[in-house]
């Protein structure tokens, strides 16, 4: 039998949680992330785009429309940290799986809800108890993704990746304008949801069946390749197997040989950042040093510069439907439900490797963030506020386009952000980014709602949220930084 793994080696694998994924792992991994989270923005677009045809049927009032659309954020808020927290202890893996069998089966409910009574309040009250259950089990989503970042991933890989699984975003809002447009059309609104649950409880089932059981597999080479394949004797010597050996005991023998040559080269493979991981993965134990987190401008700026990201974000993600019908009411739906998005996927993939790239020259961590981040909010302001001018369809396609495909470069600056701040804690840090995140998702939706059923006016939701971007551009450009924060 081949020499047995060095138990410091194996010891380090396990305190890695594994450790770092391989190439071949981060690609799965990229791939499976990049379908669920189009997965997950199927199901959270799908209320939006099937706003107008659900209004109609149950009477709701734009300011109605709002609320409804709002509560998704409710239960989003009230679940990221605990997403992050549980995250960074039993493994984002299990976390984001786990919760797309909740955000999936909860949506499959939808088309159900008409049929519980013909009392408007009743409706309204069950439409919002579903629409916050979907926010809260969607609300695991990204921490346990960002966790994955911080644990799995080598630094000068993160942006792209996190990229990569992120833009399922914009392409789950990109299916969902384009094939859930047709469905609606076709078949109803009630099928776009079940079609859309049944496409999320796929993609958990066949995560948990696969990757997640192979990934199990390394773990228990790693652990158990240093055990002996024989008993021993009390003189330490292997026992001697029965004769003659038949096929599957040779079998058997090679296999576990297998087994110690990949365990083998998996500790030879761990590098300094691996170690890193370790460490990190023992800084967990600790918890959170949340007094000198709380102490950070740096902290502070990246609160600041999501949260103006995400007002104006999913702002337009919840309303480009009603203000195309609103304002275009002859343009054709599935035209500007998937012209915007279409353009955000390769800026958002782009900004990835665009952040690798510069960490590669040798570019400071804060100055890629800062570079991308302004980016980001300065030219989604920008577009906002030229969108307040134009005067034609396609001018307006343009202009809303341009200000979502600005969007896409946020996913490789303040999004990785937590992970620069505090890798052994990314989870629970990105978790409470997104607490504030999710504030204008539920504030800002309903605002925006109530600001067209008093005044009408469209210009005044867009100049103020691209004033909101320059402030949250401003304050991260001046105190947002990419350095780990000092715990003392």
């Amino acid at each position: 039998m081949s020499s047995q793994l060095d138990k410091s080696s194996v010891a380090l694998v396990a305190k890695c949680k594994p450790g770092l994924w391989s190439r071949q792992e981060r690609k799965q991994w990229m791939g499976s992330l990049l379908i669920g989270s189009a997965c997950l923005y199927l199901s959270r677009t799908i209320m939006p785009l099937c706003n107008v045809p659900i209004s109609t049927e149950l009477n709701w009032s734009k300011s109605t429309s709002g609320m409804v659309l709002g509560a998704f954020f409710w239960g989003y808020t009230c679940t990221q940290f605990l997403g992050g927290y549980l995250a960074d202890r039993v493994g984002g893996e299990f976390v984001v799986t786990m919760a797309a069998f909740g955000w999936a089966a909860v949506t499959m409910v939808h088309p159900l809800l008409p049929w519980l009574s013909d009392d408007p309040s009743v409706l309204l009250s069950a439409f919002l108890l579903c629409r916050v259950l979907t926010g809260a089990c969607q609300g695991f989503h990204y921490p346990g993704m960002s966790s994955l970042m911080a644990h799995r991933v080598q630094l000068k890989e993160r942006a792209y990746t996190w990229s990569v699984g992120s833009c399922g975003a914009h392409v789950g809002t990109l299916l969902c304008g384009s094939v859930g447009s047709l469905i609606v059309g076709s078949y109803g609104w009630r099928a776009a949801f079940i079609v859309i649950g049944l496409c999320g409880l796929t993609w958990a089932f066949v995560v948990r069946s696969t990757l997640l059981r192979r990934r199990q597999r390394v773990i228990d080479y790693a652990v158990t390749a240093d055990q002996p394949v024989g008993s021993s004797t009390s003189g330490g010597q292997q026992a001697a197997v029965a004769s003659p050996i038949d096929q599957h005991q040779l079998l058997l023998e090679d296999t576990m040989q297998q087994k110690e040559r990949e365990a083998d080269k998996l500790a030879r493979k761990l590098s300094t950042e691996s170690k890193a991981v370790a460490a990190a993965a023992a800084g967990e134990r600790e918890g959170v040093p949340w007094g000198a987190v709380v102490r950070s401008p740096a902290f502070w700026a990246m609160i600041v510069g999501h949260f103006a990201h995400a007002n104006s974000f999913f702002i337009l993600l919840s309303w480009i439907p009603t203000y195309f019908h609103d304002n275009f009411p002859d343009a054709r739906a599935w035209v500007f439900n998937v012209v915007p998005w279409m353009v955000t996927i390769p800026a958002s993939l782009g900004s990835g490797l665009l952040a690798d790239w510069l960490l590669r020259k040798r570019l400071s961590v804060t100055t890629v963030r800062k570079l991308l981040e302004g980016t980001s909010l300065l030219l989604t302001a920008l577009f906002l506020y030229l969108l307040c001018h134009t005067h034609s369809y396609a001018q307006s396609l343009a202009c809303m386009a341009l200000a979502i495909c600005a969007c896409g470069f946020h996913n490789s600056g303040i999004l990785v952000n937590p992970h620069d701040l505090l890798p052994a804690h990314g989870g629970a840090l990105f978790g409470v980014m997104n607490i504030f995140g999710a504030v204008p998702g539920f504030v800002g939706v309903y605002m925006v709602g109530h600001i067209l059923e008093t005044t009408k006016s469209w210009p005044a939701v867009f100049l103020n949220t691209a004033a909101i971007c320059v402030v949250g551009a401003v304050v991260y450009l001046a105190f947002g930084s990419g350095k780990r924060i000092r715990l003392r």
